[in-house]
């Protein structure tokens, strides 16, 4: 989603300030090893403590954290987790980088976040049909990112179903479902035909 920051110094992530993101090293919540945070790799069995590291922010526990859509200049909406400022931890040169009406975003599948404009960040289930559409470049990163999103919806939603996707153009007809890829998908559609007790 984000446009690829420059190296480190001092340790520290830096960002390009025209894309206001950063990367830090491995896959967004992917690593091996938990993070310094204690953090567990996303794939990992859930233990007592649910924080979540990336970059050195840590949110305190990532279920508390909104799934959201989020749009940085120059990109498409993509999937990401809404940093809770007040509750969260932020490295104080990321939280220097914060403009007025900004939210901090953790972007899906690209281990990096982002300081995004407060009207340009939506959530996840309401904003679905309309912003989980492929891009017209990177599709094969936007659906890894939205397949991270649906199955972190669906640890806390059971229930949720992903609604049709709009196609560009077309209005609200000539949809196509990305339900339909991975485990996430075949679960929400199992259960939209009623198939799932």
């Amino acid at each position: 989603a984000a446009a690829e920051a420059g190296g480190q110094a001092n340790g520290a992530s830096q960002r390009s300030k025209k894309s206001k993101t950063s990367h830090a090293a491995g896959a967004l919540g992917h690593s091996s090893q938990p993070s310094s945070s204690g953090a567990a790799p996303m794939g990992a069995a859930r233990a007592v403590d649910n924080s979540y590291s990336v970059a050195g922010i840590v949110l305190k526990n990532r279920h508390d954290s909104m799934v959201c859509w989020a749009k940085l200049p120059g990109h498409p909406f993509w999937p990401g987790l809404k940093v809770n400022l007040k509750v969260d931890s932020v490295p104080v040169e990321t939280s220097a980088m914060r403009k007025d009406n900004e939210a901090l975003i953790i972007f899906f599948g690209e281990n990096s976040f982002g300081w995004v404009r407060e009207e340009q960040v939506l959530d996840f289930k309401e904003a679905y049909a309309e912003k989980a559409r492929e891009p017209i470049r990177n599709k094969a990163r936007f659906n890894a990112a939205l397949q991270e999103a649906l199955n972190e919806v669906e640890q806390r939603d059971e229930d949720f179903v992903p609604p049709p996707v709009q196609q560009r153009g077309k209005g609200s007809g000539g949809a196509h479902n990305h339900a339909g890829a991975g485990a996430a998908g075949a679960a929400a559609a199992a259960k939209a035909a009623g198939l799932h007790p």
